[in-house]
């Protein structure tokens, strides 16, 4: 016979069993969207956004608040964040599809290795390198890794990257391992002569691990 609980849980399986879900849910970390931002970001009708959008709100994995009359929501809890993290981790340890991304990732020659965040979040009061956030600018005002600037790899086209040339290395970060704009962002600064390797934890991974944000911008 089924158990409450193993009922409660289940909702919560169901409601992460679209990828759709699990993408908006990695942006609502970064930020809080509106309905229509979030539709256009994930390239989905309104109607269908509202949807996906229901139904995180029925798990409370998801809230919602007015700003004018403008819809927001974001993510509800550090929980929610581990729950990404941790669901990112058991893929890539037990899918055979997954484990393969995992291995092409690992040959990217500007993947940097971090054994502990914590640990690289002490080295980076040393400036030994620069840290860089490739996001959009309102993710990056909502929340960033201290001690990191903004060049949105969106806008490099019209972003100035020599500025970037400071006689230290570059790492830059993204929307967590698997981001595009993260790893293209990366291979252009190279190619402008920019030395710079990826980071590839993200806010989720570095929100769940517990540690701080900055807000605001710092360029």
């Amino acid at each position: 016979m089924t158990k409450p609980i193993h009922q409660y849980s289940s909702r919560i399986g169901q409601a992460l069993s679209s990828p759709t879900r699990i993408r908006a849910l990695n942006l609502l970390a970064q930020r809080a969207w509106s309905v229509k931002e979030l539709a256009e970001e994930l390239n989905e009708s309104l109607a269908l956004t509202s949807s996906h959008l229901k139904c995180l709100r029925a798990c409370h994995l998801v809230s919602e608040n007015k700003v004018g009359r403008a819809v927001h929501c974001r993510v509800t809890s550090q929980e929610v964040l581990q729950m990404l993290d941790s669901i990112n981790r058991v893929a890539a340890t037990h899918l055979p599809e997954m484990r393969e991304l995992v291995a092409d990732a690992q040959n990217d020659p500007h993947r940097l290795v971090v054994e502990s965040l914590a640990d690289f979040y002490r080295e980076l009061s040393e400036d030994a390198f620069l840290l860089v956030d490739l996001r959009p600018r309102l993710e990056y005002r909502a929340g960033h890794i201290p001690r990191s600037v903004n060049f949105p790899s969106r806008e490099f086209d019209r972003l100035d990257l020599r500025e970037l040339r400071v006689g230290r290395p570059v790492v830059a970060y993204c929307r967590g391992p698997w981001c595009s704009m993260g790893i293209q962002g990366v291979q252009k600064l190279n190619a402008a002569d920019v030395t710079a390797s990826r980071l590839t934890a993200g806010i989720v991974e570095w929100r769940a691990q517990h540690l701080p944000l900055s807000t605001g911008t710092e360029n």
